[in-house]
C-alpha cells in the first residue's frame, strides 16, 4: 500500500500515546479535498487525532514494525479518498 510507506514517514509525538484512526483518516481526506498538501494534511491530521492515554499494538507489516492503528489509518484512506494519496 502505497500510503503504508506515507504513514511510516510520520513522525509520531515522543510522549507514549497513539492516534485515533478514523480521526486521522477523515481529517486528511477533508484537509487534501481542501488543496492542502499532502505533508501538512498528513501532519495536521496526526495532531488533531493524537492521544496521549491511548495504547495501540505493535505488528510487523512488509518487514516493517508499525501499530495496528497505522493500518487501520491507511485503509480508511485507501477505501475513502484514494484519488488524494498523491
Amino acid at each position: 500500500m502505497k500510503i503504508i510507506a506515507l504513514l511510516l514517514l510520520l513522525a509520531a509525538p515522543a510522549a507514549a500515546g497513539s492516534f485515533y484512526p478514523n480521526t486521522y483518516g477523515a481529517r486528511f481526506c477533508e484537509l487534501r479535498r481542501m488543496g492542502i498538501a499532502s505533508a501538512e494534511a498528513r501532519a495536521t491530521a496526526m495532531k488533531e487525532a493524537w492521544s496521549q492515554h491511548r495504547e495501540t499494538t505493535y505488528v510487523d507489516y512488509q518487514g516493517h514494525r508499525t501499530s495496528i492503528d497505522v493500518l487501520d489509518a491507511a485503509r480508511y484512506v485507501t477505501t475513502r479518498c484514494p484519488d488524494l494519496l498523491q
